[in-house]
């Protein structure tokens, strides 16, 4: 029998993804395809380093089994993310996400905080403000809106668990750039998404389970976006530079942002 027509009898991926790796699951014996041993090289080298430079090389390989779910119910299970909301938590300059959100249908909640100087000393009775944007704005989301992505990959990660993505946003958070994160639905404007939920990851590397990581192949549109950003109290008889005037618009403590009221906004806009 040909190896065309060994395919097209079982799938790219054979007639069970991954069968191997599953030996604890009630499935038949069947060693991985040569297709299926790279991708599963390529996902165990993602889920550890978040490095999409592994998989771009396999997005067709990806793309053919999305194809070929109709016909593999095992493939429906294990490689279709379902219709659900997923989030993409991280790290926006401030340029990009207020041109980004320009003109955009913006709520805006401002938060007062006290300004430390270590745990238990205040050293200055004025406040530092944050503020939690969600804007609603229908957007493309690429890799490339990231200033310090080079390469150019099609693979985006994203999780269902918002209090992952405002974890991931907040632990990526760079110079001049704010935590941000954005709300979208696989089955939008012709996003493409590969991997149930949280599911590659229980197959391949089951401590990431939890992450509840499904990944994007292509732009991505999305719905809203939250982003939260810590700002210093102005100077007296300094007043603040309006963003727009602004060479370098100002960004404060991030320590001073509210993880839990973060998730929670990401969580009302979903």
């Amino acid at each position: 029998m040909s190896s065309k027509k060994k395919e097209s009898e079982s799938g790219i991926l054979g007639q069970f993804v991954f069968a191997p790796q599953r030996r604890k699951e009630n499935i038949p014996p069947e060693q991985n395809t040569a297709d299926e041993q790279n991708l599963l090289v390529g996902l165990s080298s993602f889920l550890v380093s978040n490095n999409p430079s592994s998989l771009t090389p396999l997005t067709g390989t990806m793309l053919k089994a999305l194809s070929q779910a109709f016909e593999h119910h095992d493939y429906q299970q294990i490689v279709e993310p379902g219709h659900v909301t997923v989030y993409r938590g991280i790290s926006v300059p401030i340029k990009t996400i207020l041109a980004m959100t320009k003109d955009a249908n913006k709520s805006v909640l401002a938060k007062h905080v006290s300004r430390w100087h270590s745990k238990d000393e205040i050293v200055d009775p004025a406040e530092d403000f944050v503020t939690y944007t969600t804007v609603r704005v229908k957007g493309q989301l690429t890799p490339q809106v990231l200033s310090y992505v080079k390469a150019q990959s099609p693979i985006q990660s994203w999780t269902t668990d918002p209090d992952k993505a405002v974890e991931f946003a907040m632990r990526a958070v760079g110079f001049k750039s704010v935590p941000a994160v954005f709300v979208a639905h696989t089955e939008s404007d012709g996003n493409i998404f590969f991997g149930k939920p949280g599911k590659l990851a229980k197959i391949i590397y089951p401590e990431f389970e939890g992450e509840k990581e499904t990944l994007s192949i292509g732009p991505v549109t999305y719905s809203k976006v939250v982003f939260a950003r810590a700002l210093a109290t102005p100077t007296p008889g300094k007043p603040r530079v309006p963003d727009e005037e602004a060479e370098e618009p100002d960004t404060g403590d991030l320590h001073t942002i509210d993880p839990a009221l973060f998730t929670s906004l990401v969580r009302d806009a979903s």
